[in-house]
């Protein structure tokens, strides 16, 4: 497919060794993904591999960014805690448009870690949400305003 779009840097991943060539430190990540979502190929990745800001397996989800989601876009689940300042914002910028969400405060909770862990590619970043068939790791306001429109 080759789809690569620089204003929100969307880029595909047609199959696991180019994936592996692209960034080989995210292996026990990969696996986990594979285990998530068994159609992974193609993945588009948004941002930089090694620090993915969303994966949208199948590539299904990822024109979602340029207004033209493929269906109704599924309410998130916000893995979060209470004393983070990007949290609080997209909380804001969602309650503000009137978007929905469930929240799942990871403090203290490792079955959320662990979910966080998965989506961002083994590394603890919130907010991440995950949107079932697509998830999203702390990206600029931006991206949920042409998620959102």
């Amino acid at each position: 497919m080759g789809y690569d779009n620089h204003l929100l840097n969307l880029v595909s991943i047609e199959d696991e060794s180019a994936l592996l060539e692209r960034a080989p430190p995210i292996k026990s990540g990969y696996l986990r993904l594979k285990k998530r979502w068994s159609n992974l190929f193609p993945l588009g990745v948004l941002g930089p591999i090694d620090r993915p800001q969303g994966l949208f397996p199948g590539m299904e989800w990822a024109g979602a960014l340029e207004g033209n989601a493929p269906a109704e876009i599924p309410t998130p689940t916000i893995y979060t805690t209470v004393w983070c300042s990007d949290c609080l914002a997209l909380k804001a910028f969602f309650k503000r448009k009137g978007i929905p969400w469930e929240t799942n405060d990871i403090d203290g909770n490792e079955e959320g870690i662990s979910t966080v862990e998965t989506l961002s590619m083994g590394r603890r970043v919130i907010p991440t949400l995950d949107y079932g068939t697509f998830s999203l790791c702390n990206p600029p306001l931006r991206v949920f305003a042409a998620l959102y429109g």
